[in-house]
Parts: C-alpha cells; sequence; structure tokens
C-alpha cells in the first residue's frame, strides 16, 4: 500500500528497481522533507521501512503466500496511520 501512495506522487528521480530504502528516502526528501525536518523525517523512513520488513516477499523468501491474522491487522493498523499522517502532509 505504501508503494502506492508513493507511485501516486510525481516520478521519483530513481530507477524503479531501487531499494525500497532508497524509494522511501527519495519520497519523504522529495514531497516531505521541508514540512517534516530531519528528525520528523527520519522516523518516518524507518516506520516505513520496518512495514515493509513485516510485509515483504523480498525479507521474508520460503514463507507461504498467506499473514497470520496478527501479521495482517499489524501490517493493515500501521498502512493506515503512515498514509493517514502523511496525507496531512501532501494535501
Amino acid at each position: 500500500m505504501i508503494s502506492i501512495a508513493i507511485r501516486m506522487c510525481r516520478p521519483l528521480p530513481i530507477a524503479p528497481t531501487s531499494s525500497f530504502r532508497l524509494k522511501t528516502d527519495t519520497f519523504i526528501n522529495d514531497h516531505l522533507g521541508s514540512k517534516l525536518g530531519g528528525e520528523q523525517s527520519k522516523l518516518l523512513a524507518e516506520e516505513m521501512n520496518l512495514l515493509w520488513g513485516v510485509c515483504s516477499k523480498a525479507a521474508h523468501p520460503g514463507q507461504p503466500d498467506f499473514f497470520a491474522r496478527a501479521d495482517a491487522k499489524f501490517i493493515i493498523r500501521n498502512t493506515t496511520t503512515i498514509l493517514e499522517y502523511v496525507s496531512r502532509f501532501l494535501a
């Protein structure tokens, strides 16, 4: 879901095959950095990368193609919170 939010904004000035961490850092710097400041930008990037670590197939190779209910709730709640927070600054 975070990737969808990132893609809905203007194109990032990096390759589509770049790492998720680079994509989040670039997105935050381009769209939110001046509004959040350095420390808040860093915390937001860490939160987005934590969520990526929980739900990425790349981060969990060999896992089944489903999440346990507790994992799914965690992913949905965190994604919703991040999107709500970021939407305040993109509006």
